[in-house]
């Protein structure tokens, strides 16, 4: 499978955009409409083969709009996007730090105690908390 999605602005490139993301998603076309907030006689439109597919041009909101609604990241250069999975869907590597679990288990010691909830920046602040306490 490829690492990202390449297409030029065009209707034919529109069309074969949509027939690489249903590919790639495994999604029907009306699906792909209904999670990216496109009208579905766009994503008709752009299917439909018409003369002087070459020459018309897409929007590039459009394009957004399905690539973030998709969970892509869109780059543009010139007349081609590429579309790349986002970084939120890749495999993301074990903690960076290694008082971020630990900071992780006094949230939900402190969520067990009382608090709701405990936010990134709260978690953040017992981290700091803690490195202050081993540097002394």
């Amino acid at each position: 499978m490829k690492k990202f999605i390449t297409a030029q602005l065009t209707k034919s490139g529109f069309r074969k955009l949509l027939k690489q993301l249903s590919e790639h998603t495994a999604l029907s076309y009306p699906e792909i409409a209904k999670r990216s907030g496109v009208h579905f006689t766009t994503i008709y439109n752009g299917l439909r083969p018409t003369p002087a597919d070459d020459r018309k041009q897409v929007r590039v909101s459009t394009v957004r709009k399905l690539a973030d609604g998709l969970g892509f990241q869109i780059t543009l250069r010139g007349n081609y996007v590429n579309l790349h999975p986002e970084r939120a869907q890749r495999k993301v590597s074990p903690a960076r730090d290694s008082l971020e679990s630990f900071g992780k288990e006094i949230a939900d010691l402190l969520r067990s105690l009382g608090y709701k909830q405990v936010s990134r920046k709260e978690r953040y602040r017992i981290r700091e908390l803690i490195r202050l306490m081993l540097k002394t």
